[in-house]
């Protein structure tokens, strides 16, 4: 069913029984064929703004497909196909007044799209930060594009850019921490190196432990915030946590050789080759990460 006016209300605890309700008119539809019934979308998310549509996605074993869409078009509901999306298959109805108004979908237990919508679902209900900023962009989208479904998606992606804006004011800042040090009245310059080295692991560790608190996996390269969102909350901890412990650890490292080099005067260009050669070793030694 396409969405033909858009509009973004504030979240309603009446969505949890509005899906119930269908949920129980479908499992009644399928008997055993439904392995499970999931709210997802926006409606799915506590105190998220939404368009007030409940989305369902309907489990089913992949060999009962024929039989599930005979089953549903014999209660109403009229199949559409995948709509360019594997293992979504998508229905639309007509009548069914006494019903909170919703997009219907059967997924197959392996589906990318199913992961995808419960990961998501999943990392919202986990964020409140994040479901108030998303809700605020969505009710923006929906006042600029009532009735332009493809701009109105366009301009909620904004929160995805906004994180990417976020690594960008941090990267700024570290620069001009840098050159500050570099530039500050030490006479001193074999302790510019120590300082120097300190701050970039000590800042890079706390970045990287950001991450790692928030689940943010899409800043490092390679991984989109779609992939982030693909998988589970427990293998982006353990994808962070990688990434974070190795960090810290040469950061602990750089700190210990810097003990070392102030008693023993190590010159500034060696504290600077160590820091090159320890940053080298940390970066190589991330490569092998898989999410």
């Amino acid at each position: 069913m396409k969405t033909e006016h858009i509009e973004v209300v504030d979240y309603d605890s009446k969505w949890v029984n509005d899906f119930n309700q269908i949920k129980g008119e479908i499992e009644e539809a399928l008997k055993d064929l439904v392995l499970a019934v999931e709210h997802v979308g926006s409606t799915s998310v506590p105190l998220l703004a939404a368009k007030p549509i409940i989305d369902l996605d309907v489990v089913i074993d992949q060999n009962d497909l024929k039989e599930v869409i005979y089953l549903l078009e014999k209660h109403g509901y009229i199949y559409e196909g995948d709509l360019g999306l594997k293992d979504r298959e998508a229905f639309r109805y007509e009548g069914k007044e006494h019903l909170r108004i919703h997009h219907l979908y059967v997924c197959p237990q392996d589906s990318k799209e199913l992961k995808r919508h419960l990961a998501f679902r999943n990392y919202l209900r986990k964020h409140p930060n994040t479901v108030k900023e998303y809700g605020k962009i969505k009710k923006e989208a929906a006042k600029l594009y009532p009735n332009d479904i493809e701009k109105y998606c366009m301009y909620k992606s904004q929160i995805i850019e906004k994180s990417y804006k976020g690594f960008m004011a941090w990267l700024v800042l570290f620069c001009v921490g840098v050159l500050a040090i570099i530039f500050m009245d030490i006479k001193n310059i074999d302790l510019v190196g120590l300082v120097l080295g300190n701050y970039i692991f000590i800042t890079l560790a706390i970045l990287t432990g950001m991450i790692y608190k928030n689940e943010a996996i899409y800043w490092y390269t390679g991984i989109s915030y779609q992939e982030a969102c693909a998988v589970t909350s427990k293998q982006r901890k353990e994808y962070a946590y990688k990434h974070f412990i190795r960090f810290l650890m040469v950061c602990l490292g750089y700190f210990v050789y810097s003990i070392i080099a102030y008693f023993l005067s190590f010159s500034f260009g060696m504290s600077i080759i160590i820091c090159c050669l320890l940053m080298t070793v940390c970066a190589l030694s991330t490569v092998s990460i898989k999410l």
